[in-house]
């Protein structure tokens, strides 16, 4: 194989790769199935699969390869909490951390966040004796959380039929919450008792990722995560799932869940959707219950919400006179934008 295609040039002297070197990949390196950044004209930098790789330079190319997975330093990696105790030890403790469903309570949401996702991911490593293949895990997180639509990250298949992930296993749940987001303070305020809620605007969350096997209700069956029992072991992605989002799940009439798994997995949520989640409950759990009113209209929790964002310190509001929906909206306009100073 020519220089300048799997080795460490400079990216001013590297190569395409092609199907060939692909091949040779894979006959070579015993580690060849994990994640690839690459560069190509026509997509720019992206983070994929050595399956999905293959495809693409089969059916498009040219692709430089720039760095596997394994190649990530350790500086780049998150910072995680020391690993879990031996499952034997007297100290031992979940890999899960206890839900939380008081909103006042420090750690209420913290199982959905993208930083509790890394913990997991090390805590399991740790619990399965493969403390060493934590930092694997870890380096294939940081990668795959580039991905945009994590089905892609399905890896492919051996000869014998059996499915090759592209990380370890472990990773998934660092991408994937397998739990539900509680939904009622976003629900729009109503006079049934089944479906009110209290009105408040999605905001940063409209957009976060949710992955089911039946998002419409369009199969027979109940919709299914991909951890469920029901499902196949290893609790991965692949293209039969449906992807929607949260705002596509406040709105499905006929999306039927299973009862043990909830239907979906969440795509871990970012500081700001973590932060904007909580302060929507807790605005929900200050105000009490909303009252049906005109369209628009978003009862007690908005104004409150409203009232928390002014009274934050170092914070001016510039208008006093605005309706609840308002200040909701500005607020969650202003939470954006915090978040990328």
């Amino acid at each position: 194989m020519e220089p300048g295609v799997l080795d460490d040039v400079p990216i001013g002297g590297r190569r395409p790769v092609t199907a060939a070197h692909l091949r040779a990949l894979r006959a070579l390196a015993p580690n060849a199935d994990q994640l690839y950044l690459v560069l190509s004209v026509t997509h720019g930098p992206e983070v994929m699969s050595l399956p999905v790789l293959e495809k693409r330079v089969r059916a498009a190319g040219p692709y430089l390869l720039i760095a596997a997975a394994d190649d990530l330093p350790a500086a780049m990696l998150p910072e995680v909490s020391a690993p879990a105790p031996e499952p034997d030890s007297p100290d031992a403790v979940s890999v899960w951390p206890a839900r939380v469903h008081q909103p006042q309570h420090p750690d209420f949401g913290r199982s959905l966040g993208m930083a509790e996702g890394e913990q997991v991911v090390t805590r399991l490593s740790s619990l399965r004796g493969e403390r060493r293949n934590a930092q694997t895990a870890l380096r294939s997180l940081a990668l795959a959380r580039a991905v945009p639509d994590l089905r892609e990250l399905e890896g492919g298949y051996a000869r014998t039929g059996h499915r090759r992930g592209a990380f370890p296993r472990d990773v998934w749940h660092g991408l994937l919450a397998m739990e539900q987001l509680d939904l009622e303070p976003f629900e729009p305020v109503s006079t049934d008792a089944w479906r009110s809620g209290s009105g408040l605007p999605l905001g940063v969350l409209a957009r976060v990722q949710l992955y089911t096997t039946d998002a419409t209700g369009h199969f027979q069956g109940r919709a299914h995560s991909p951890h469920c029992a029901h499902q196949r072991h290893d609790g991965g992605l692949t293209r039969d799932y449906d992807l929607t989002t949260v705002e596509g799940m406040l709105h499905a009439e006929r999306f039927d869940p299973c009862s043990k798994c909830g239907g979906y997995a969440t795509r871990r949520l970012t500081e700001t959707q973590l932060a904007y989640y909580r302060a929507a409950h807790d605005a929900v759990a200050q105000a009490g219950p909303a009252t049906a009113g005109p369209p628009g209209h978003v009862g007690g929790a908005g104004l409150w919400v409203g009232q928390k964002f002014t009274r934050s310190p170092g914070v001016r509001p510039r208008v006093r006179s605005m309706s609840a929906g308002a200040v909701c909206w500005r607020w969650a306009a202003v939470m954006v934008v915090r978040s990328r100073q």
